[in-house]
């Protein structure tokens, strides 16, 4: 496993079911979760997004000289919360839900082929699963 692979790993442990845990379908899961970030990615304000005054304003670049459309129009208190937000943009959204649904697509095929009703994901899926796990557990909380 690639070093970085292994520390993402270990950072999101408490997100990653013990291996005796096979009551959730991984696929699943990498499902729901790419339902959500396309959900709140359609709702959300069309990018690309600008961090403008430390993070005070986040607007959408409509490429012309036309008015400011503000994604936030208030202070952050906090640049890097202004940021993480313009990192996180529909697109980013909508590209996390295609990496998502990929690997769904990925763990079908080699269910359908092994003809294995469930199984858990591997050490090459596990990380999409927990960004999955991750996003769903924030939808949760918002």
């Amino acid at each position: 496993m690639h070093p970085d692979t292994a520390a993402f790993m270990a950072a999101h442990q408490h997100l990653t079911p013990e291996p005796s845990d096979t009551r959730e379908n991984p696929v699943d899961i990498l499902r729901a979760a790419a339902d959500v970030a396309d959900q709140l990615a359609d709702a959300a304000t069309e990018g690309p997004w600008l961090n403008l005054d430390h993070g005070n304003q986040l607007i959408r670049d409509t490429g012309d000289d036309g008015p400011l459309e503000y994604v936030v129009n208030e202070p952050m208190g906090h640049e890097g919360n202004a940021a993480h937000i313009v990192l996180w943009q529909p697109s980013v959204a909508r590209s996390v839900a295609a990496l998502l649904r990929a690997t769904a697509a990925e763990l079908t095929r080699k269910q359908t082929k092994a003809n294995l009703g469930l199984i858990r994901a591997d050490r090459l899926h596990e990380p999409a699963l927990v960004v999955a796990r991750a996003l769903l557990t924030a939808k949760d909380n918002t």
